[in-house]
């Protein structure tokens, strides 16, 4: 399994908001049509990008899905896809001990 610095980490988080930013705040040199063949070679870049800093992570599928999809670049999925991909992994804790009550004993058993 790679390790993943927290340098890569941050740098992954900056180019991803990059790229949404450049794609929600630019969209006349990123839109629909003729413009399209910009924006499909900056998703390509950055899920290069990306997977070079973090390694691949099955977020980056739907991710890229959705940015071929007209106007879903307006949403940030890129930066969504680089936090999800980056957290911080869960460490399974072992199940709680549990305490074997033994029955006292001198119980006494009523049947009914």
């Amino acid at each position: 399994m790679r390790i993943i610095t927290p340098a890569r980490i941050r740098a992954a988080r900056v180019v991803a908001i990059c790229a949404d930013a450049i794609q929600i705040g630019l969209p006349m040199f990123f839109g629909e049509g003729f413009m399209s063949p910009f924006q499909d070679a900056l998703d390509i870049l950055v899920c290069g990008i990306l997977t070079g800093l973090v390694g691949w992570h099955h977020v980056f599928i739907p991710t890229f899905l959705v940015e071929l999809i007209p106007f879903g670049d307006l949403a940030p999925t890129w930066t969504l896809a680089a936090f999800i991909a980056t957290r911080p992994a869960r460490t399974s804790s072992p199940p709680p001990a549990t305490e074997q009550r033994n029955p006292p004993k001198h119980a006494t058993v009523i049947d009914i």
